[in-house]
């Protein structure tokens, strides 16, 4: 399978064995860890006495000197990186701190330059949360307990597929919408409970004869879906209504010509991110809603740590990162957001079109909120409204 995804041209996937995770987190296991799990402020402080041979003391006066808070009382240091003008002290010669100060006064002074320099940030279209709150959760609070696993799963937009046979497909940056710290010990079902997609949110039906009724979402309807990873067909089996999306890709990949080779299954609720064999980097596929696809990928595997992760189980898996969003404006008034879809209405200039509440009543129905015309209607819930 891997010769068929053509992973070679990618070396940092090539070049990364398959890590299984409780294989990893056995290996780690065996060493002692007992100082790292147990570290704190106390405990360190009698590790730096006993490796440096020194007494309580000196260790008060080091922790003194080095407290970063004194890092912002010296003046003439805050002066030249805070201050209304920057300038350059006259006993600095490092050009990268000469070329710090200039790009800084270029983006004062030139507007063009400034947002030309903002778009080439990596994170600027990123919000990182810091979700953990202690007050939320009390001591009876289920805790982690032991070593264990955090993988870093980050979660794709939804890949486009052209319609029609033979058109041209444009290339679409790949943006990663949320990513999530997983727990080993946890089921790949905790982690698909927790993706946001808006083509779930949403209703899946045509609203436009009764506007007003409420209607289930797609995510209460459907709610098959499947991963797949290392040639695995990960099936959401918990509703006795849920089907084997992966069925019909299994049938088509039996054809020996496609060299394809063996694909397996294996229930998503039954299966733990300590049973996955992963590269680390490698494309998987989360797949819902029928042709929904989402690639997944993760860049990071590491031990928990109980001086900066969360210690309550709830908190996993952690959305710790999402994407901005610009909303949607309503492409009648383009003041409110748009709450809704409609197609096949002629008296449109283009399809999709989005109308905010109070403009698709008003162009779509008449006083008495009878349709005029043909067309078709579906809730939208915009993505900056959940992301």
């Amino acid at each position: 399978m891997d010769f068929v995804k053509g992973i070679d041209k990618y070396p940092w996937v090539d070049q990364c064995e398959k890590i299984n995770v409780r294989q990893f987190l056995s290996l780690w296991e065996s060493q002692d860890l007992s100082l790292e799990l147990e570290l704190n402020e106390e405990s360190l402080d009698r590790k730096a006495m006993e490796i440096c041979n020194i007494n309580e003391e000196t260790i008060e006066d080091i922790k003194e000197d080095l407290d970063p808070e004194k890092l912002n009382r010296d003046k003439e240091w805050k002066d030249y990186l805070y201050g209304n003008k920057l300038s350059l002290p006259n006993h600095i010669a490092l050009r990268s701190v000469a070329a710090q100060v200039s790009h800084i006064e270029k983006c004062e002074q030139n507007d063009k330059y400034r947002r030309i320099a903002n778009q080439s940030l990596k994170y600027r279209n990123y919000t990182f949360l810091n979700n953990q709150d202690a007050s939320k959760n009390s001591s009876d609070e289920p805790k982690i307990e032991g070593l264990d696993v955090i993988l870093n799963v980050q979660v794709f937009r939804p890949m486009h597929h052209s319609l029609h046979v033979g058109e041209h497909r444009k290339h679409v940056n790949l943006i990663a919408e949320q990513e999530f710290l997983c727990l080993g010990r946890q089921l790949l079902t905790a982690l698909k409970d927790e993706i946001i997609c808006s083509v779930e949110v949403n209703p899946a039906e045509d609203c436009s004869d009764d506007p007003e009724k409420e209607r289930p979402s797609a995510r209460e309807l459907y709610t098959s879906s499947f991963f797949f990873i290392d040639d695995c067909f990960y099936n959401d089996f918990r509703s006795a209504n849920n089907i084997d999306c992966s069925q019909v890709i299994m049938d088509w990949a039996k054809n020996k010509e496609r060299g394809i080779g063996t694909l397996r299954t294996a229930k998503m609720e039954e299966t733990r991110f300590n049973d996955l064999s992963i590269r680390l980097g490698q494309p998987y596929v989360y797949v819902h809603q029928g042709d929904c696809e989402h690639m997944i990928v993760f860049p990071e595997m590491r031990l928990f740590c109980p001086q900066t992760d969360s210690p309550f189980l709830r908190d996993y898996p952690k959305v710790f990162k999402t994407v901005n969003r610009n909303a949607c404006k309503c492409l009648m008034c383009h003041i409110n957001v748009a709450k809704w879809i409609v197609l096949e209405n002629k008296r449109l200039p283009y399809e999709p079109y989005f109308f905010c509440n109070q403009c698709f009543m008003s162009f779509n129905y008449d006083s008495e909120k009878k349709k005029i015309g043909h067309f078709k209607a579906f809730r939208y819930l915009d993505e900056s409204a959940f992301l």
